[in-house]
């Protein structure tokens, strides 16, 4: 009866094992029927449920899904271009030009402040103190040097004009550079894809 008992408890292991296969074959069998999609991004297929679907593409080429992460990495890697153009595109579908739809928060790390686009940064920044510092020197030296009050007088109506000029050159292109630089320091995290 001891060898029966064992032999009855040898079986239902084997039973166990079967159902272990079956199970197996049953959620391989599942799987390979869910539909899958290739991402855009890394070009790996994978179950569609897991793609997201930032822009407008989908609806006109069905192979345009992308993992989250995927396009979170792609937005932030264009942002930090240094070309503003470029840049200002990492928002945008390359396909469609339109806008993704996202819910995104930009945060400041420190990880970047070294980057050679960051020295760039540095450096343009450095150029124009110096430029400006030398032409309002330059402009204030010209207007001390008048030999007489006529002559300053006349040469305040162009060194006015100048001195404006170059103050409205100097804050639009320092803001230009410090949008470049900020641009370089923020992490791009996508929140929610709506």
């Amino acid at each position: 009866m001891g060898g029966g008992g064992g032999g009855g408890g040898g079986g239902d292991d084997t039973t166990d094992v079967d159902d272990d296969k079956y199970a197996k074959k049953k959620n391989t069998s599942a799987n390979a029927r869910r539909p899958t999609a290739r991402c855009r991004f890394c070009d790996e297929m994978d179950d569609l449920r897991l793609l997201e679907d930032p822009c407008d593409c989908y609806k006109k080429f069905d192979a345009l899904l992308c993992h989250r992460a995927c396009l979170q990495a792609h937005i932030s890697e264009q942002a930090r271009q240094y070309k503003d153009r470029r840049a200002e595109g990492a928002m945008s579908c390359g396909t469609c030009g339109r806008k993704y739809r996202l819910r995104t928060t930009l945060q400041f790390t420190t990880q970047h402040l070294l980057s050679a686009n960051s020295f760039h940064a540095y450096l343009e920044f450095i150029t124009i103190f110096l430029t400006t510092s030398m032409t309002i020197f330059s402009l204030v030296l010209t207007h001390r040097m008048a030999k007489s009050k006529e002559e300053a007088s006349q040469e305040k109506w162009v060194i006015l004009p100048l001195f404006s000029l170059v103050m409205v050159m100097v804050v639009l292109t320092g803001r230009k550079i410090y949008d470049r630089w900020k641009r370089q320091q923020v992490e791009i995290k996508i929140d929610d894809i709506v």
